[in-house]
C-alpha cells in the first residue's frame, strides 16, 4: 500500500477554509474509489466554508469521474477529469488526470446559480500513472502563498470496501480517548411517564448528554457520568437498554431498542431537573415534547429527527 504525491497546483491569494468532506463509489469489477478533501494545516471538520464548495460528478461510462471546486467568492470554478482502467491480469489500475474540457458547464443546484462562473484552467496535469490496489494518492491542488497552507485531494483506488466508509484512517492523528467520548445510545426507544406509553418511538443522536423536556413537567438533563460543573445529581439508573429517573410527583422510563451503554449492568444515572415553572425560557406551547443531545453543556443542542405519539394527554 504506497502514498504517491502528485501536484497540479493553482496558487490562490486569499485564505480558504474546507469542510473534509470525504465520499466513495464503486465502479465496476468491484473497483471503489474514495475521495477526500484536506487542508494542510488541516481544519476542524465543523469549519465549512462559505466560499469554495465542492462537487463529484460519476460519468455515465462508469469509467471516470470529474471533481471541481467553486470559488464562490471570485466566481470561477476549476477541477479535473479521472479516467482509470484495470490492467488485465494484474491488481494494478491506469489513471489519467485531464481538463473538465472548454465546454464543461456547473449543473445547476436547487438553491443557487452557478452557471455563469469561469472556469480556471490549472497549471499543469499529472502524466498518466500506475497504481496498485489499495495506493493513495495525494493530489495537490490549491496553496497559499503567503501562509503556505495547502487544499489537497486525496484518492485511494481499492477493491476492499470498508464497513465504517472511512479509507483514509493513517491520515486522521488519533485522539485522546476520556469519559466525554462515551454516548448515551438512544438511536430507537419508547417512553412511558408514570408506566404510561407517551410516545411510541422516538429517537436522539447518539451523545454524551441528552435532554428530555415534558410539558407541565420540566426538562432533565441526563448522562451516564456526574457533570460535577453543572451540578448533576443521582436522579435513576441505567440498566441495559432501559433508563429511569424521576421527579417528586412522576416516573419516567425510557426503553430502547439496544443497550443505551457500551456495557451490559445497571449503572447510575446523573442528572439536573428543572421544574416548568423554573425554566429560564419557555418551549413552543404546540410541543407536548422536546428531546435534545449535547456533547457537552457548552455547545448547542443537537435536535433529534421526528416522533411518533402514541399517547399525548398526559398533561
Amino acid at each position: 500500500m504506497n502514498r504517491i504525491t502528485l501536484t497540479m497546483l493553482l496558487v490562490l491569494l486569499c485564505a480558504f477554509n474546507l469542510f473534509a468532506q470525504e465520499s466513495s463509489n464503486k465502479f465496476e469489477n468491484g473497483l471503489i474509489i474514495a475521495t477526500k478533501l484536506q487542508t494542510i494545516p488541516p481544519v476542524s471538520d465543523d469549519l465549512l466554508s462559505e466560499n469554495l464548495k465542492l462537487w463529484e460528478l460519476l460519468a455515465t461510462d462508469k469509467k471516470s469521474f470529474k471533481r471541481f471546486i467553486v470559488d464562490v467568492k471570485n466566481e470561477m470554478f476549476f477541477g479535473y477529469k479521472l479516467e482509470f482502467s484495470k490492467i488485465d491480469g494484474t491488481n494494478q489500475y491506469k489513471l489519467s488526470f485531464k481538463s473538465l474540457g472548454e465546454d464543461f458547464k456547473i449543473p445547476r443546484p436547487p438553491a443557487f446559480d452557478y452557471t455563469h462562473f469561469k472556469q480556471k484552467t490549472l497549471s499543469k496535469y499529472p502524466s498518466e500513472i500506475i497504481v496498485n490496489d489499495g495506493d493513495t494518492i495525494v493530489l495537490d491542488l490549491l496553496e497559499n502563498p503567503k501562509t503556505k497552507s495547502k487544499v489537497q485531494d486525496l484518492i485511494k483506488v481499492t477493491t476492499t470496501e470498508s464497513s465504517t466508509n472511512n479509507y483514509f484512517s493513517e491520515f486522521v492523528e488519533p485522539k485522546e480517548f476520556t469519559v466525554n467520548n462515551i454516548n448515551l445510545n438512544l438511536s430507537e426507544f419508547k417512553t412511558l411517564i408514570n408506566k404510561k406509553v407517551v410516545i411510541e418511538k422516538g429517537n436522539i443522536p447518539n451523545s454524551h448528554i441528552v435532554g428530555f423536556y415534558f410539558r407541565n413537567k420540566g426538562k432533565f438533563l441526563l448522562s451516564a457520568f456526574p457533570q460535577e460543573k453543572h451540578n448533576f445529581q443521582k436522579v435513576g439508573y441505567i440498566e441495559n437498554n432501559k433508563m429511569y429517573f424521576k421527579n417528586d410527583t412522576d416516573s419516567f422510563e425510557i426503553i430502547a431498542k439496544e443497550n443505551i451503554l457500551p456495557s451490559k449492568g445497571k449503572w447510575t444515572l446523573w442528572g439536573r431537573y428543572t421544574p416548568e415553572s423554573e425554566m429560564s425560557s419557555k418551549v413552543d406551547d404546540s410541543l407536548p415534547f422536546v428531546f435534545e443531545a449535547y456533547s457537552s453543556l457548552d455547545e448547542p443542542a443537537q435536535k433529534p429527527t421526528k416522533m411518533v405519539l402514541k399517547y399525548v394527554n398526559w398533561y
